[in-house]
């Protein structure tokens, strides 16, 4: 128990606990952004940097228009990466393309 004590007090190993990351947030809970850097390029190199960040931008849309369609509030701050999305203002407006969702 007393290892355990030590290692928290320690400030330098508290804040690299702190950075650890958080996968328990939801992919439509965060920003493209955050999305991006934190999973998508995470490991990758030269040009799969390039697709991942691609695919990762679409499967970011279509998480957060998922989400919205299963009624889950999405964050503020993650709508405003959408703002001249056409196909996420129409879902926030309760219009969802059946391309998307069969």
């Amino acid at each position: 128990m007393g290892n355990f004590k030590t290692f928290c007090e320690s400030s330098d190993k508290v804040d690299a606990v702190a950075r650890i990351d958080r996968t328990d947030l939801e992919v439509w809970s965060m920003t493209q952004k955050d999305y991006i850097n934190n999973y998508a390029l995470k490991g990758a190199i030269g040009r799969a940097r390039t697709l991942n960040k691609s695919l990762g931008k679409t499967f970011h849309k279509h998480q957060v228009i998922k989400a919205i369609k299963e009624g889950k509030k999405v964050p503020e701050h993650v709508l405003v990466d959408y703002k001249d999305s056409q196909m996420v203002q129409d879902a926030l407006k309760g219009k969802f393309s059946k391309e998307w969702f069969g």
